[in-house]
């Protein structure tokens, strides 16, 4: 196909799929005067016409849809529809005997035949919609960020049209933004029963699930999407972030990689590849990646943060400092990048600025758990052992599950002579399944403090008595 034709049948799709149908129809009728018998601009222009009621206009584009293209079921179905609606009775019996031949299934063509036989005229009730300038003054109103009463003329809308699938879609949309998740997730599925083939109405319903913390649904759903719409980035682009939380690493680089591939210019995309090479201990690949996003952006702030991350796993702190300071340049409010900051000072033994930067985090997020296990570890190594204990007990406030900061508190309370409650630490560290090495190890010299030689000896043995401090670093998705 001529990739100009291409790239027009895609804006024409997008403006259709956005409710933009004065736009839609001009991007249809520039491929046409091109390609006069493209098939699918054919269909949806013939789409549009019946939604504006001229059926007499529509019924020619639809028989060159078919004309073109007699494999595709829905453009029988959609003439035939037009036909009823226009009460060609006779038309319509040709027809029928040709979509017959082209394969189209007993069951459809038994529909249509009964609505023949009784007289019925056709309704194309999955197009039926409201006059376009009503749709055209709820999307403005979408658009201005008026949510709240965008979802309450919607839901008037769609009460009144049940059948407009768009109308649903701009529902969905609006409550999410209204902050009424579950509503909107009702929405997008009532959408997608309307039409199960549009992929932006899966991917919505992906967002829903995933802001519902139902990840394999929202998997499945953006995995709907990319199938009904290979190019679809945003949706490429959502399934790797959402793989990345479930630990499908490998997965989540092969969808990033394709994302990439499509919109190499997005720098995103390329930040998100990055962080997914990063998890893989691909630090190489991470660094190209990161340097790329920088390029395609040089003044976002994420992307130099990340390759900050990357360049100390590759040991080049200085450089990693200076990407850390470029980050909070760019965005002075940058917690994550701080904190890295600081534990890259603490690497380079400058605990006097490793300690500020890493307390400048906190106080513009006093709730970032690993700002807090950060700062806990300097003042752990500097010997303030009350004021990292302090700082571990806020981590694990913020993050109960956090297995590293269990680990740290035991060893501090331990030199500070807080057995028992060492002891706890370490059986919880165990429990979550962090270094249990080291938590074995720690937990064993407890034991043996406390008279427990049998069961201490024994968690020595299962450690390998090192007690070692683990710097945690935030990285953007």
């Amino acid at each position: 196909m001529d990739p100009l034709i291409n790239k027009l049948m895609k804006k024409a799709i997008n403006a259709h799929e956005n409710g933009e149908l004065k736009l839609a129809e001009q991007h249809y009728n520039t491929v046409l005067s091109a390609s006069p018998l493209h098939p699918d601009a054919n269909h949806n222009l013939g789409v549009i016409k019946i939604l504006a009621h001229k059926v007499s206009e529509a019924i020619p584009l639809f028989k060159n849809a078919v004309a073109a293209k007699p494999t595709v079921e829905q453009f029988w179905l959609s003439y035939m529809e037009a036909l009823l609606i226009a009460g060609e009775a006779t038309k319509l019996q040709r027809v029928m005997l040709n979509a017959k031949r082209a394969g189209v299934s007993k069951e459809k063509l038994d529909i249509v035949n009964k609505k023949l036989s009784q007289g019925i005229r056709g309704t194309f009730s999955n197009y039926d919609s409201p006059p376009q300038q009503q749709v055209d003054q709820l999307l403005k109103m979408y658009q201005c960020g008026d949510y709240h009463d965008t979802a309450t003329v919607a839901q008037s809308l769609v009460h009144e049209y049940p059948d407009y699938q768009l109308g649903w879609k701009i529902l969905g949309a609006a409550l999410r933004e209204d902050g009424k998740t579950k509503q909107a997730l009702e929405a997008n599925q009532k959408s997608i029963s309307l039409d199960p083939n549009d992929a932006e109405a899966h991917f919505n319903t992906g967002v829903n699930f995933a802001d519902l913390n139902a990840k394999e649904k929202a998997v499945a759903h953006y995995k709907k999407a990319i199938s009904l719409r290979p190019d679809y980035t945003h949706a490429l682009n959502n399934l790797g972030a959402t793989l990345l939380q479930q630990n499908n690493i490998v997965e989540a680089a092969e969808v990033f990689k394709k994302a990439v591939e499509l919109t190499p210019e997005k720098a995103e995309l390329q930040s998100n590849l990055g962080i997914t090479f990063y998890k893989l201990g691909d630090f190489e690949s991470a660094r190209i990646c990161h340097e790329k996003a920088i390029t395609l952006s040089p003044e976002s702030a994420i992307p130099h943060n990340n390759l900050g991350n990357t360049l100390r796993e590759l040991g080049e702190l200085r450089e990693a400092e200076m990407e850390y300071r470029t980050a909070i340049r760019i965005k002075s409010d940058f917690a994550e990048a701080m904190s890295n900051l600081g534990i890259t000072l603490q690497e380079l033994g400058e605990e006097n600025g490793a300690i500020a930067h890493i307390s400048n985090a906190l106080a513009i997020n006093p709730d970032y758990f690993q700002a807090h296990y950060n700062l806990g570890n300097v003042k752990k190594e500097s010997g303030f052992l009350s004021e990292a204990e302090q700082h571990y007990t806020t981590a694990i406030e913020l993050k109960s599950d956090y297995a590293e900061a269990y680990i740290n508190i035991g060893s501090v309370q331990h030199r500070l002579g807080k057995l028992d409650k060492a002891e706890g630490s370490c059986r919880v560290a165990i429990s979550l399944g962090g270094s249990k090495s080291e938590a074995h190890s720690i937990l064993g010299e407890i034991l043996l403090e406390k008279g427990s030689f049998e069961e201490g000896i024994r968690e020595k043995e299962l450690g390998d008595g090192a007690i070692t401090l683990k710097l945690m670093q935030g990285q953007d998705k």
